[in-house]
């Protein structure tokens, strides 16, 4: 079974444009605030955390690591990418488990949990996370991904507000 976790609710999620990205902060055209994509970002992962159980002690697998080019003060500056944005990137790319998984680390601990969604969340990277019964990855649209065979539907009571839990298909885009 594959599950997405998203912002937007199951009812209107192919008819909604919104920001999907990390990137999108500061953008005239989407009025989303640092502090208001830091409230998602953290949602999203107390949620993916809370409907997985996951143990501390843990071992997360990473899959089909792709590096993503960081962004530095010229490349910021040619696509307009806010200024605080850019400081936490900075930041970002200088945190253990970043720097592990670029220098080829592909076994964490489940207390990396966190730093690791957060690092596919905005986009520093692409890989999928193995744990247990789970597969989780991040797409297009700011949808995280869970494929397992276990029964999540039932856990939605545990989603933190304005985070929504769906059954879905990766091929559903080509309806």
């Amino acid at each position: 079974m594959t599950y997405r976790i998203s912002k937007y609710h199951p009812l209107f999620s192919k008819h909604v444009d919104d920001w999907t990205a990390f990137t999108d902060i500061g953008k005239e055209q989407y009025n989303l605030t640092i502090e208001e994509y830091l409230d998602i970002e953290n949602r999203y992962i107390q949620a993916v955390t809370e409907l997985l159980t996951l143990d501390k002690h843990e071992q997360l697998r990473i899959s089909n690591f792709q590096k993503i080019i960081k962004w530095n003060s010229v490349s910021s500056k040619c696509y307009n990418i806010n200024k605080l944005v850019f400081e936490l990137y900075k930041k970002d790319y200088q945190g253990k488990v970043y720097r592990e998984l670029y220098d080829g680390k592909r076994i964490f601990n489940g207390s990396d949990f966190p730093e690791l969604l957060k690092i596919l969340l905005r986009e520093e990277a692409w890989f999928v996370i193995s744990v247990d019964d789970y597969k989780i990855d991040v797409g297009y649209d700011y949808y995280i991904h869970i494929d397992t065979s276990k029964n999540l539907i039932k856990n939605t009571n545990m989603l933190p507000d304005g985070i929504y839990l769906e059954e879905f298909s990766k091929y559903e885009f080509l309806d």
